[in-house]
């Protein structure tokens, strides 16, 4: 893309092949500003998800990562939730669900253990909207003060799990954009604000070079704009308010991408 939000130089032999094997990306956020340049510090963030909160918990100058897998889990009592503090680039430290109680915003970020490997079966669409929910609901019970925020799903590369017959993994791009579509309709029904970032993560979605997260770059562009939304704020429940800053500037990636690939043109 030529996107005047974005830098698009040609790869040199100086750029490892495992970081990006075609492009060298600078991203640029909604300010103008460089993703890459210094972390956002959002003061008592709290992700809650999966791995791939905890690599997008990485991206801040300090995150609390509260490691559960499933929407359904309770937050303080289940034993399959854990707890990581984590500051950039100085590493991370187990904690305890006492740290819940520094969390004063917590932003959702779940999909990938309920449509992935190992389980052996997707979760269904209404019983993800009705785990969705109750974990706002668990959420505004205990921390009633505290807002919540969720974000969609990441796309993850296609792979021999997700592409065999019978499927061992089910997160491909149509099951991901059902998430999504789950995932803005409980923005609206709840009244609580949804963080868009499929169009940063979008361009570069099967560039993962694990075969799962996302790359750095996209990670930091993504951890921008959460603490550009947490921080500056705007009308609760508009599933577009992760890309409509109060400045109503362009958006950072390409509108109206389709997932594929990424190539210069």
């Amino acid at each position: 893309s030529r996107s005047r939000k974005w830098l698009v130089r040609e790869s040199t032999p100086s750029v490892p092949a495992s970081q990006s094997p075609l492009l060298a990306y600078s991203w640029v956020d909604e300010l103008g500003q460089f993703a890459r340049r210094k972390p956002p510090d959002v003061p008592g963030l709290c992700l809650v998800g999966g791995s791939h909160a905890g690599h997008l918990c990485r991206e801040f100058s300090t995150c609390r990562q509260i490691s559960a897998r499933f929407p359904e889990l309770d937050l303080a009592t289940s034993r399959e939730v854990n707890y990581e503090v984590y500051t950039y680039q100085k590493g991370s430290y187990h904690a305890t669900s006492r740290v819940l109680d520094e969390c004063q915003t917590f932003v959702l970020h779940f999909g990938q253990w309920d449509l992935g490997y190992p389980r052996g079966y997707p979760t269904a669409l209404g019983d993800f909207e009705e785990r969705l929910r109750g974990s706002v609901a668990w959420i505004r019970a205990h921390y009633p003060r505290r807002p919540v925020y969720l974000l969609p799903t990441n796309y993850v590369p296609l792979n021999c799990l997700t592409t065999t017959c019978p499927a061992h993994d089910w997160r491909t791009p149509p099951m991901v954009a059902a998430y999504h579509t789950i995932v803005k309709r409980t923005c609206l029904a709840l009244g609580i604000g949804c963080i868009d970032t499929v169009d940063l993560q979008g361009p570069l979605w099967d560039a993962s070079v694990d075969w799962n997260h996302p790359v750095p770059v996209a990670l930091a562009a993504m951890a921008r704009r959460i603490a550009l939304r947490v921080t500056q704020g705007s009308t609760s429940g508009n599933p577009e308010d992760g890309r409509a800053q109060s400045h109503r500037s362009t958006r950072v990636g390409v509108e109206g991408t389709r997932i594929g690939r990424s190539k210069a043109v």
